[in-house]
């Protein structure tokens, strides 16, 4: 069984490296995973995201989906249609740069549905009781069958609607933490100081 991450990210060197490690420290199996970058052609950081990945990550199974039209958050779709395609692992497993796993061994229970067809949601350590599906893991089939993962930006949301449908929505005792809101305050934060700098500044 092998397990395909499809993981876009956009200059973000040291949260991928930080959440590859994460991945990585926690499978059962290191060569069950299948992680694939999708990444901009005119991301600033490629370079020193390819160095890294050299140095790091050379022993394992780590892809760059290229993109030469960027395409943004409201197609997000595009680029997960794309890696979706190209995975070649038995699941599909829609990540964070700024996710980190929790679970030791987690591959184990995904493998414990590899004759189902079903939808597996981890829970999330800072919303524990949200009532849907922010990571979700489904079967390479569903590309197969659809001929895509998602038709909007919201990739989550849309194949979590389809699972529900069908009741085959399974959560499973798997833990990941997402600091999606860390980081927005801090990129807030950041902004803010330079936007201050430059009132301060028009002011002299």
């Amino acid at each position: 069984m092998k397990i395909s991450v499809l993981l876009p990210t956009r200059n973000r060197v040291k949260m991928v490296i930080k959440t590859l490690n994460s991945l990585y420290e926690t499978v059962s199996d290191k060569d069950r995973l299948e992680v694939i970058l999708g990444i901009d052609e005119d991301d600033p950081s490629l370079e020193l995201l390819q160095k890294f990945g050299r140095r790091y990550f050379k022993d394992y199974d780590v892809k760059i989906c290229m993109f030469q039209e960027r395409h943004g958050y409201v197609n997000l779709h595009k680029y997960i249609n794309v890696m979706a395609k190209e995975a070649k692992g038995d699941w599909l497993f829609l990540w964070n740069d700024d996710s980190y796993i929790l679970t030791e061994n987690w591959d184990k229970m995904v493998e414990e549905y590899k004759d189902n067809f079903a939808l597996l949601s981890p829970k999330v350590k800072e919303n524990p009781n949200y009532p849907g599906s922010m990571f979700p893991i489904i079967p390479k089939k569903w590309i197969e069958i659809t001929g895509h993962y998602s038709l909007n930006c919201h990739n989550d949301s849309w194949v979590e609607e389809i699972a529900k449908k069908l009741d085959i929505f399974v959560y499973i005792p798997m833990w990941v933490s997402h600091l999606r809101d860390q980081y927005r305050m801090l990129n807030d934060y950041y902004h803010l100081t330079q936007y201050t700098h430059v009132l301060f500044l028009s002011t002299l």
